[in-house]
């Protein structure tokens, strides 16, 4: 669980104050472990591509060729 509470408290800190530098801080490191767990998630599922599979292909599809035929449903997409 994130911890939403440090974020929320930034704001109400007097900007230049010590209590503020700490609040600052608290939010850096909720920030950090965010990263840290989505790098970690990105990390364990690419393993288990490598591992899983003997052969990973990618493919590059570009969407302009594809926009004539489906219309606006490509480009709304984004």
């Amino acid at each position: 669980m994130i911890n939403n509470k440090a974020i929320s408290e930034d704001g109400k800190k007097v900007k230049g104050s010590k209590n503020f530098h700490k609040q600052v801080l608290k939010v850096v490191n909720v920030h950090g472990k965010i990263a840290r767990t989505r790098k970690g998630f990105l990390d364990k599922a690419s393993f288990n591509y490598v591992f899983n599979n003997d052969l990973i292909c990618l493919e590059d599809l570009s969407i302009a060729p594809r926009a004539r035929y489906n219309g606006r449903m490509v480009q709304d997409a984004g």
